[in-house]
């Protein structure tokens, strides 16, 4: 199965950037106007494996006499990465931006994971579209800022004065480790605000008001799905008792927390997992798995927004991660390995890791991986874990990692191999294990097949076993 990863949000919040920083393959194009992404660009993106490089380059060092690094094939698991053209909050006003918004919506629907991206930025060359719609709509000012945000919490002059304290400590002006490149967007702590910025918009949170209008379009949609369903059920409440006792519940409180995903309500989260896939089956976008991705830059306005927008997800239990793609992009032409180190420990770049962002996603979608591998000798012979012999002498070969759903119903190992193979686990007899962590401490002629597990199709895999599959095909 290969997963969907959308990436949602506003106009000019930097999607298309972090697609490109993301992807090695197709490229989307970067543009500081609204709309210049109109079609969904995909890309396949591997996930980093630090284990299957290790045994990548074990395998290179045990048989370097025969095995050429070209010859020994490596891949990793991977997800489809999706750039979905800048959401039109509440399905816009105006002609063409209510003709796009379904659109949108559409595909976002058709993913398994939302990359919730939020402009923590400052960069007037790429305008936020946030103040334009405020502007033209000034009564969603009042609805946003009268939702719970951390500006309007007892604790905020607290945080805020703790925050630009941080900052000054850790010198935010001091880009000493960029050499000749500067920042276009360092502001002073103090600096007054821009007078062009929408009447009283500082008093909240730019990104906070950002992600609280994402997700109210977002949960409009489900709103208007759960109402259409809620009253063709009642139309027969004998036979629609279950549904209409899971789904009422779930539209009260989206009503009323207004910018809380499903996926963060009670009334949800406490159901069972088969009562949830009643819920699931409407393809409501809240309910999705949901990742707030902050775009944040070098500059102290930046890091104060980033610092505000990560306490308002977290205090409402959303996953967060954060990007700066400008300091992201000069790191990655720095050539000597003190340059990196000084980098990776400017503030700058403290909070920035693609890194935590790939594992913040297999954690959310709950996913491990596991590894198998071939070698085959000059003469055709293959070899694998029970047939292992220091001697030979491979040509060429595999090795490759496996995504699989590591719940607890899920991570049996007969439908773990389903990914290796749809009727793998149909033809599933036995497997052998050992621990990649165990195999990577081997010591060449080394007897291991007392380390070796046999596993039934029944076998719970906990993720990082190295695995062949012994089946009837």
């Amino acid at each position: 199965m290969s997963y969907k990863i959308a990436l949602v949000g506003l106009p000019n919040v930097g999607k298309s950037s972090i697609f490109n920083l993301l992807s090695s393959q197709l490229k989307s194009t970067v543009a500081p106007y609204p709309f210049s992404t109109i079609h969904t660009v995909k890309s396949v993106v591997d996930f980093p494996d630090e284990k299957l490089d290790k045994i990548y380059q074990l395998f290179l060092w045990w048989f370097r006499d025969s095995l050429n690094s070209s010859k020994l094939i490596k891949k990793h698991c991977s997800f489809e990465l999706w750039d979905i053209a800048g959401i039109v909050p509440l399905d816009g006003t105006e002609e063409k931006t209510s003709e796009l918004g379904p659109t949108f919506l559409s595909h976002i629907r058709a993913s398994d994971l939302i990359l919730l991206v939020v402009r923590a930025f400052s960069d007037q060359t790429a305008p936020s579209n946030l103040k334009d719609f405020l502007k033209e709509r000034p009564e969603f000012y009042d609805i946003l800022s009268g939702l719970d945000s951390w500006a309007d919490s007892e604790d905020s002059p607290k945080e805020l004065t703790k925050t630009n304290e941080f900052l000054k400590e850790q010198g935010v002006s001091d880009l000493s480790f960029l050499g000749n490149y500067n920042f276009k967007n360092s502001v002073d702590i103090n600096s007054p605000p821009n007078k062009n910025e929408v009447s009283n918009l500082n008093r909240f949170s730019e990104s906070i008001l950002e992600t609280q209008l994402v997700l109210m379009t977002l949960i409009k949609s489900d709103l208007e799905i759960l109402t259409k369903t809620i009253q063709k059920y009642s139309k027969n409440l004998k036979d629609n008792e279950k549904e209409l006792g899971i789904l009422n519940p779930i539209k009260t409180e989206l009503e009323k927390r207004r910018h809380v995903p499903i996926s963060s309500l009670e009334s949800y989260t406490n159901l069972s997992k088969q009562d949830r896939e009643i819920v699931n089956s409407l393809s409501l976008l809240s309910s999705k798995p949901i990742i707030v991705l902050a775009n944040y830059g070098s500059s102290s306005e930046s890091l104060e927004n980033l610092f505000g927008l990560e306490k308002w997800v977290t205090k409402h239990s959303l996953p967060f991660c954060s990007l700066n793609l400008e300091a992201e992009e000069i790191y990655s032409l720095l050539n000597s390995e003190e340059e990196k180190i000084e980098a990776k420990s400017s503030i700058y770049l403290r909070y920035s890791s693609k890194d935590k962002l790939f594992s913040t996603i297999k954690e959310v979608l709950k996913l491990s991986s596991f590894y198998t591998f071939k070698l085959e000798d000059s003469i055709g012979r293959k070899y694998s874990l029970t047939n292992w012999n220091w001697k030979l002498e491979p040509v060429s070969g595999e090795i490759r990692a496996w995504l699989f759903d590591q719940s607890e119903e899920n991570n049996y190992l007969y439908k773990c191999v389903s990914s290796i193979h749809n009727q793998l686990s149909d033809y599933f007899v036995s497997s052998k294990l050992i621990e990649s962590d165990k195999f990577l401490k081997l010591s060449p002629v080394q007897e291991f097949s007392s380390e070796l597990i046999t596993g039934s199709k029944n076998y719970k895999l906990q993720g990082g076993e190295i695995v062949q599959i012994i089946a009837s095909i």
